[in-house]
């Protein structure tokens, strides 16, 4: 494995800060009276070749070579170093108009388009300039997997480099996923898998990352063109502005929403010049003062569309007071990841742009009902139901909205039925309840929150307070369904908030004739350590299951969390039998790790599987699911660590009495053999003897039919060789395949099994993961039946 380079471009948006080892540099180019050198660990894939510059004639009619200025000057690069001319610096930054920074003036008789590159070109620079120092972010964490890497063929990999090792990688495989390098990202989270504390980091495993590393290096060469982040190619594209005076956010800001598909600027005070409409505005803590408020109303009246948040100087509710004031939606503290940052601004405009909220007003007297229409204008749609609680009831079932406003006469007098009935409803219950009240004594207070109210108001206040109340209610309701929709241990969404899509993938399966599994996973050992009250080691246990299930399928399929441990997957293009042997492989590393629970006790991970196919196992979303949680419980009745399918189905023409046969007189190889095999979603069946295996498999009436024989040469009764050759002339190896894993390692015994029909030979001893490993490979391909 050859390293490359590792001095990469430490601070792109600067260019003077570029600081290597004078004998190390490559070549150099001068522009602004700036000195630019990048050494690149590899020749990028977008680096693009200069239009020539055509000839021009001196005063002697002789053709001669065309000035170039400076910024345009070729340069030769090695194999080894990019030299990259720098652009005029971004307003953010701007230098000084001095004489040592002024541009050259252009030469006699050159085109003035080659001399003042246009607003694109700037464009385009700065793009090449904000992509390098991207590239090189993503190679000194690709270099970080390679040391680790070599470090491992070494055999001196501690577990504090491997921890930061798998991070690195993870951020790698999140930062190639978001610049649509799918399948190299894929292979980064196969790296940090293998780097994960409690996986086995073996000779095998260690030239496996070596591969991945060669892979992705060669992966980075190829990413998309700079051009892809330059603004002027994506206008678009939502615009993040973020009013601070922070130079590291400057720079790095603009990378992390360019590879997320947003355009981003940071100034320095609210007077310097914008050019587009803002989607989000971020105000920085140096502006949120009442000296500032004049220049800040002028900025938020020119973006009216935009979503506000503000940049406290700390965590601190001292520190937050300065944003209080404002109408902002969040305030975030500094220090803050620009690629927070930029994520806190997508939440912020998708749930600007959620839809419009639906509000029933269910107020009897009509001059109330006029004024609480007047105070909720604009704040959603308004559906009116009143004169009688049953009116209201069914505008609230038939609409669901997220806000209902009674007064006692609707809410069904002073018992207040309806917010009652309402909490005991599951799919009404979500719904906001403000209540009118007539008095605002103590009583009242205590009746109405035994009803289950959110809010409530006095008839006086609902003029000046309605509005508030509805506003604040509606933005908190918002925000826990959102929060809700989403599983803050694993970050998988909640098995509720994805029903509608699981039942679109059932549809198109069905429609297309697509194959389709549905898996329910679950973390073995739930109820005792939920009776021992250990909910740590549930979350960790969770934890883990859920990073592997999200890893081992693509991005075309589903992964959703259904409960604490308990998962459930939607599969395009699988069937059962893909889904036992995809979960068996994932099922032998996970058995590998260990967390540490109650009492400082490590705790082993297993996990149990059901799985159900369409067609074989229902027709729908909704039978497909009880079908796989039906599979679970059979496996979780055999003692769980072990893989169901909820049907076998017809794989063949073929009536299988069992996927798998063990021909063993060893009676505990063959016993380990066989739970191994039936752990992983397989049906099992061992024999010790070679005459009672003839008689059952070649019987006239009801033979054994197997997909798969796992056969001992030395067997009493009939030795296996010759077991083989008349199971061969009865036509049984035409639709069961054998392996031979025996003790005998005769080359001669070898050639003449595989002449026979053996599709593999395997000697012990062997290792059951490698036994596995080689016995799944054989069933995959399934039997050739005629």
């Amino acid at each position: 494995m050859v390293r490359p380079a590792t001095n990469f471009v430490q601070n792109a948006g600067n260019a003077r800060r570029c600081t290597y080892p004078p004998d190390r540099l490559g070549p150099k180019q001068e522009w602004m009276g700036l000195v630019v050198k990048v050494r690149l660990p590899f020749r990028l894939g977008f680096a693009k070749t200069r239009p020539a510059i055509p000839p021009q004639a001196d005063a002697a009619g002789e053709a001669r070579p065309a000035p170039v200025p400076a910024a345009q000057a070729p340069v030769a690069p090695s194999p080894t170093t990019l030299a990259v001319e720098a652009p005029q610096p971004p307003a953010a930054m701007a230098l000084p108009p001095t004489e040592a920074t002024m541009p050259p003036p252009a030469a006699p008789g050159v085109d003035a388009a080659l001399a003042e590159p246009d607003a694109r070109a700037v464009d385009d620079a700065s793009s090449t300039l904000v992509w390098l120092a991207y590239t090189s972010a993503l190679a000194s964490r690709a270099t970080t997997l390679e040391d680790a890497a070599l470090a491992a063929l070494e055999g001196r990999l501690d577990s504090g480099p491997r921890r930061r090792a798998a991070r690195e990688t993870h951020k790698l495989a999140t930062s190639l996923w978001l610049v649509e390098a799918r399948e190299a990202a894929r292979l980064a989270w196969e790296a940090a898998g293998l780097l994960d504390t409690g996986t086995l980091l073996g000779t095998a495993n260690a030239l496996r990352l070596s591969q991945i590393v060669e892979t992705l290096h060669k992966s980075l060469r190829s990413l998309p063109p700079p051009e892809a982040l330059s603004p002027a190619g994506r206008p678009t594209a939502p615009y993040l502005l973020v009013v601070d005076d922070d130079e590291a956010l400057a720079r790095e800001l603009p990378i992390e929403a360019a590879v997320r598909g947003w355009r981003a600027k940071v100034v320095r005070h609210l007077g310097e010049p914008v050019d587009d409409q803002a989607a989000v505005i971020v105000l920085g803590p140096d502006v949120l003062g009442d000296a500032d408020g004049v220049a800040r109303a002028r900025l938020l009246a020119a973006h009216p569309d935009a979503a506000l948040a503000a940049l406290a100087s700390g965590p601190s509710l001292l520190e937050r007071t300065g944003a209080h004031g404002l109408p902002a939606a969040r305030t975030l503290a500094k220090p803050i990841a620009p690629a927070t940052l930029v994520d806190e601004a997508i939440d912020l405009l998708r749930r600007r742009q959620a839809a419009v909220p639906t509000i029933v007003v269910g107020i009897s007297d009509p001059v109330l009902r006029e004024t609480a229409r007047r105070q909720l204008a604009g704040l959603g749609t308004i559906v009116e139901a009143h004169g009688h609680g049953e009116a209201v009831w069914n505008a609230v079932t038939q609409t669901r909205p997220e806000l209902c406003v009674l007064d006692e006469a609707s809410a069904g007098g002073a018992a207040l039925h309806l917010p009652r009935a309402m909490r005991r409803e599951w799919d009404v219950a979500p719904t906001s309840v403000v209540l009118v009240t007539p008095a605002g004594d103590d009583a009242t207070r205590a009746r109405v929150a035994a009803a289950g109210v959110d809010d409530w108001l006095p008839v006086v206040a609902v003029p000046s307070l309605l509005a508030a109340t509805v506003r604040n209610r509606l933005d908190r309701a918002s925000t826990q369904r959102l929060a809700a929709d989403l599983d803050p241990a694993t970050r998988l969404p909640h098995l509720r908030s994805v029903v509608p899509v699981v039942e679109r993938m059932v549809a198109i399966a069905r429609r297309y004739n697509h194959a389709l599994a549905i898996v329910v996973v679950e973390v073995d050992g739930l109820r005792a350590h939920h009776a021992a009250r250990d909910d740590d080691t549930v979350e960790r246990l969770s934890q883990l299951l859920g990073r592997r299930l999200a890893r081992a399928f693509r991005a075309e399929d589903l992964v959703a969390h259904a409960a604490p441990g308990r998962f459930v997957v939607a599969a395009f293009g699988m069937k059962s039998e893909d889904g036992v042997q995809r979960m068996a492989e994932m099922l032998e590393s996970f058995r590998e790790q260990a967390v540490e629970g109650a009492g400082h006790i490590t705790v082993g991970a297993s996990f149990s599987v059901g799985i159900a196919q369409i067609r074989l196992d229902g027709p729908d979303g909704a039978t497909l699911l009880r079908a796989a949680e039906g599979a679970l419980a059979t496996a979780q009745q055999h003692g769980g660590n072990r893989i169901e399918a909820a049907s076998r189905g017809e794989a063949s023409r073929i009536e299988w009495t069992a996927d798998a046969l063990v021909i063993d007189a060893d009676a505990p190889f063959a016993a380990l053999v066989e739970h191994a095999l039936e752990t992983r979603g397989h049906r099992v069946r061992t024999i010790g003897d070679g005459r009672e295996a003839l008689d059952l498999l070649t019987h006239p009436e009801a033979p054994v039919r197997a997909r798969l024989l796992v056969l001992e040469l030395g067997l009493p009764g009939l030795d296996g060789l010759t077991l083989l050759g008349q199971l061969a002339e009865a036509g049984v190896l035409k639709t069961s395949k054998a392996v031979v894993v025996t003790t005998r390692s005769v080359e001669a015994e070898m050639i003449k099994a595989m002449e026979l029909g053996a599709v593999d030979y395997i000697t012990k001893p062997v290792s059951l993961p490698v036994l596995m490993r080689r016995l799944r490979s054989a069933l995959s391909g399934g039997p050739g039946v005629a």
